[in-house]
């Protein structure tokens, strides 16, 4: 299924910011057309795809890009973990 998008305006904000942060016109399209809508309010709704968000306002004009930053969960349980084992040391002795 295709959805059909109307002609997007993008704020100048955005525009620096997807230089800034190397994000392609093509890829802010995907993430609306193809992404998942993981936050709206009267305001603006935020569009997921992978780990690019694009903000749209009201009026349907592009807000802002960016990526979220990669995360290693495993990494960090584990430093959680180790932390949590002194700690326990450190009140027992």
């Amino acid at each position: 299924m295709t959805r059909h998008l109307p002609a997007l305006v993008i704020s100048l904000h955005a525009a620096k910011r997807c230089e800034q942060r190397q994000i392609t016109i093509n890829s802010v399209i995907v993430a609306i057309s193809r992404g998942v809508c993981i936050e709206t309010n009267e305001r603006r709704r935020v569009f997921a795809r992978g780990r690019l968000r694009v903000v749209l306002g009201h009026d349907g004009k592009i807000v802002t890009a960016w990526r979220e930053d990669k995360t290693y969960p495993k990494r960090w349980s584990r430093e959680r973990r180790k932390l949590m084992k002194r700690m326990k040391r450190r009140w027992v002795e």
